[in-house]
């Protein structure tokens, strides 16, 4: 599958309510955060809209 068919997700425990959605751009930036532990979740989909079958948490 092209990378360009994967959607990519993100949300920052603690900050964001739900998922944001960076379509298939692959990098994210995050700005102005206060200082402090978060824990970045990440997750895909395909052309379908179906989700990737787990998620990637990286404690930042």
């Amino acid at each position: 599958m092209s990378t360009r068919k994967i959607k990519t997700y993100t949300q920052v425990i603690g900050i964001d309510k739900d998922w944001v959605y960076h379509g298939n751009t692959p990098s994210i930036r995050f700005n102005g955060l206060t200082l402090g532990m978060y824990i970045l979740r990440v997750k895909g989909a395909d052309s379908r809209d179906d989700n990737s079958a787990g998620e990637l948490q990286v404690p930042f």
